[in-house]
């Protein structure tokens, strides 16, 4: 009798002992949930305690407790990690490339002769959204061509306010005369001659829609 009381009383220390572990990693988590082994533990002694103390009882309660600690921090670990999706990132507008919502046009070429610094063109590029979603915002690089396709210069634009279906904006680029020999794209523009004889590629680097 005094040993079958004696292996009852053994057992339950055991029970208690996998309890109080589970209740400590429980408690770590807390300061400790960026390393998620820690939480994980938790859960996995709480679940053992839980099993082990249905027929005694002793220290179900601190199983319980870092069970529950370490579903908690575990979903914060996994948060923090970016394996959730959370509200915040259900709001990020997909990136696209597609330029053809764009129309690209040249709308003004025009000569400077100044005498306190180099002659120089200025080129000016317009935009337009041709899509029918409003575009939040948008970069990427105008290509300014000549009449047989080679490239003169590029203008890079960058565009941070919402454009409507239909909407504009436009971006400039100055080309000066160089004091350098050779052929430059002064020297094409001014070949040129005029808008007509120019052509544009636009290279999409990045466009995000309104949701």
């Amino acid at each position: 009798m005094e040993k079958e009381v004696k292996q009852v009383t053994d057992s339950s220390v055991k029970k208690d002992i996998i309890a109080i572990i589970s209740f400590i990693l429980g408690l770590l988590s807390i300061p400790f949930a960026f390393i998620g082994a820690i939480p994980l533990a938790a859960i996995a002694f709480g679940l053992f305690g839980i099993s082990r103390t249905k027929a005694v009882g002793s220290g179900r309660w601190m199983s319980v407790t870092g069970l529950i600690l370490g579903c908690v921090f575990l979903l914060s670990n996994l948060q923090m990690n970016g394996h959730l999706n959370t509200r915040t990132t259900n709001y990020v507008a997909p990136v696209y490339k597609d330029a053809s919502v764009l129309r690209i046009e040249i709308v003004r070429l025009e000569h400077k002769d100044n005498s306190e610094s180099k002659n120089e063109f200025e080129i000016q590029a317009e935009a337009t959204n041709i899509s029918e979603r409003p575009i939040r915002a948008f970069k990427g690089r105008i290509k300014i061509k000549d009449i047989f396709g080679e490239q003169i210069t590029y203008i890079d634009i960058v565009h941070s306010d919402t454009l409507l279906p239909g909407g504009k904006t436009s971006a400039s680029q100055s080309v000066k005369d160089s004091d350098f020999g050779g052929y430059d794209s002064y020297d094409r523009l001014r070949d040129a001659g005029k808008i007509e004889n120019l052509k544009v590629e636009f290279q999409a680097l990045e466009i995000i829609y309104d949701n």
